[in-house]
């Protein structure tokens, strides 16, 4: 007994070394150490060590489209999410259940503690919370790379991973960049891949701590977004594949089945579909948006590389198979599965609403995974059998995530400037908002649509108590003094700027007007600091920046792009007759203003 014993541990073993055992790099392969002049000495390790920059180039970057787009106001679920939640803990009625309820189909109890936590640490700043993102996107960056170059013996190992930092931190998910709530969407990648990580770990001889690990990040991730949930059956699936002893594997297959169910059941106990969610359905044409999604946005060529990937991660996928190698390469299985079966789950839920819910940026983070688990498998495998095709293959895929993410979202702000549309859309957009949120006791009903998936009500109670704690754009220094009354003792200038009046313009069904038109600092050539509506000796703020390119190509002077303003008005400010209008116009560093005298406008 005690032989056959032994013989059974010795085939194991084998079986485990034949799978988990990276081979040699072929001589004479497009990776083996090159001679002449560098090889084995400090100039050669310095080259490969070199491969360090564009992979913190690229994480660098993705903090530098915060600090560039990045605005501190609440968008979206944060009026009706993450704010909540805050207020409560500063009022002292915040409880578990508020942490716990159900969001959407979300249940998102960890990305709510961090959210709380990062909203005390700074007064409500939700730019930390989107730099938190850039910093998770790095943790699974630092887990593909770690992963990869240990599977991949060749020296350039390090070069060859800067793709994957070119695809998992690039600024196609701009939503999960720019937005502080998408903590959530980023850190159940995260925590996903951290999971299938710790599994990849077990063996024979060590299995309890990467077992733990890898339930108390399928954990995290379940209890953050509804994808989670998809851990624990990708999870079987890999510890199927490990290359363990029947009992072992028996046994850890109990405790994650076990485990993923309880917390099935815990997920699902009062569990409410959303009224507003389509019927449960299924498209190719959605599912194919939703895997290409990791690189382009627009229908067609999200649908047309949703396939390709879908045709490269199958051949890739197969050179596993054919070679037995899936314990070894499980963690890049597990990561390609979880994506795909995201983009499925998506095309469930979401499919209802049209193809266009498919390609939002924020799914790009789930999809890219696919992505970046075929371009390592075909690396690798490319690596093993020395072959050209395969790395022709590699480097098609290469050439693509290359193109699209450098290309797909940039555009044309002003002759030889290109600036990321999505990032400089956002950026607009909020700064509105910030403009809206700092005057809301100054405007009509109507400016309520900038506030995008938030009631009304939901947005006046948050704005209050931003105020009142001096939070978010209403801390000290916080965007909202842009707006303040000006300061009496500022000079005026004696000099004349050029400015316009475009008109009031009625909006619908009487509820106000709209007042538009341009500024511009004269005496530096330059936008203006700011401008004040004066009407009928009230003074109101208005929201300087609109883009106007036929005042900068009247001016002849491109620099002035962005000198254009505009505001609502309440019905009750501007009744119909006649009215006295002027402006105060600041100069660009704010320190000076130009005094427009008033004169008549008659309002029909």
């Amino acid at each position: 007994m005690a032989s056959q014993k032994s013989s059974h541990q010795r085939a194991s073993e084998r079986i485990r070394e034949k799978g988990s055992r990276p081979p040699a790099a072929a001589a004479g392969s497009p990776l083996s150490p090159p001679g002449g002049l560098l090889t084995g000495g400090w100039a050669q390790r310095a080259m490969f060590q070199a491969a360090w920059i564009p992979l913190l180039l690229a994480v660098g970057l993705g903090f530098f489209y915060v600090g560039l787009f990045g605005v501190n106001v609440p968008w979206c679920d944060e009026w009706e999410g993450s704010l909540p939640v805050l207020q409560h803990q500063a009022e002292g009625t915040l409880t578990f259940s508020e942490l716990w309820t159900q969001h959407s189909e979300h249940r998102i109890f960890f990305p709510q503690l961090i959210m709380l936590g990062l909203g005390l640490l700074s007064h409500g700043n939700l730019v930390l919370n989107m730099y938190v993102s850039v910093l998770l996107l790095a943790v699974a960056l630092a887990l593909f790379v770690y992963v990869f170059v240990k599977a991949c013996p060749a020296r350039a190992a390090l070069w060859l991973a800067v793709p994957i930092a070119l695809l998992m931190t690039s600024w196609r998910q701009s939503d999960n960049l720019l937005w502080g709530f998408q903590v959530t969407f980023v850190l159940v990648v995260v925590a996903s891949l951290g999971a299938f990580f710790f599994l990849h770990l077990i063996g024979p001889d060590r299995w309890r701590a990467p077992l733990a690990a890898a339930a108390g990040a399928a954990t995290v991730a379940v209890f953050s977004s509804a994808q989670g949930l998809l851990v624990w059956p990708v999870g079987l699936l890999q510890l199927l594949l490990l290359p363990l002893s029947r009992r072992l594997k028996f046994g850890l297959l109990f405790f994650w089945a076990a485990f993923g169910a309880a917390e099935l059941l815990l997920y699902f106990h009062g569990y409410i579909k959303p009224d507003y969610h389509p019927d449960y359905t299924f498209s190719w044409s959605f599912f194919l948006a939703a895997v290409g999604c990791a690189v382009v946005q627009d229908e067609y060529p999200a649908k047309l590389l949703g396939g390709l990937f879908l045709l490269l991660a199958a051949l890739a996928v197969g050179l596993v198979v054919v070679r037995r190698q899936w314990g070894r390469y499980s963690f890049w299985l597990a990561a390609c599965l979880f994506s795909l079966l995201t983009a499925a789950m998506l095309t469930v839920g979401r499919g209802g609403f049209g193809i266009v819910w498919g390609m939002p940026t924020r799914y790009a983070t789930m999809a890219s995974p696919l992505v970046v688990g075929v371009y390592a498998l075909l690396v690798l495998q490319a690596q093993e059998r020395v072959s050209p095709r395969l790395w022709g293959l590699a480097g098609f895929l290469v050439g693509i995530i290359a193109l699209c993410v450098f290309q797909s979202d940039m555009a044309e702000c002003s002759p030889g400037v290109q600036m990321p549309e999505q990032g400089r859309q956002s950026y607009e957009m909020r700064n509105y908002e910030a403009f809206v949120m700092s005057t809301l006791d100054d405007q009509p009903e109507e400016s309520m649509r900038v506030f995008v998936n938030a009631s009304p009500e939901g947005v006046r109670r948050g704005v209050a108590f931003l105020k009142k704690q001096h939070y978010g754009l209403f801390a000290p220094g916080g965007d909202s003094e842009r707006y303040a009354p000006l300061n009496p003792a500022l000079p005026t200038l004696s000099e004349t700027t050029k400015y316009n009046l475009d008109g009031f313009k009625a909006l619908d069904k009487g509820a106000g007007y709209a007042v538009s038109g341009w500024a511009i600092d004269a005496l530096h050539q330059a936008p203006a600091g700011g401008v004040f509506l004066v009407l009928d000796g009230r003074e109101y703020p208005v929201y300087y920046g609109v883009p106007r390119p036929d005042v900068a190509k009247g001016l002849q002077n491109e620099g002035l792009l962005h000198c254009g303003f505009q505001r609502l008005l309440p019905a009750k400010d501007l009744t119909p007759g006649r009215h006295q209008v002027g402006f105060k116009i600041l100069t660009d560093d704010r320190q000076a203003l130009w005094t427009v005298p008033s004169f008549s406008v008659d309002i029909k």
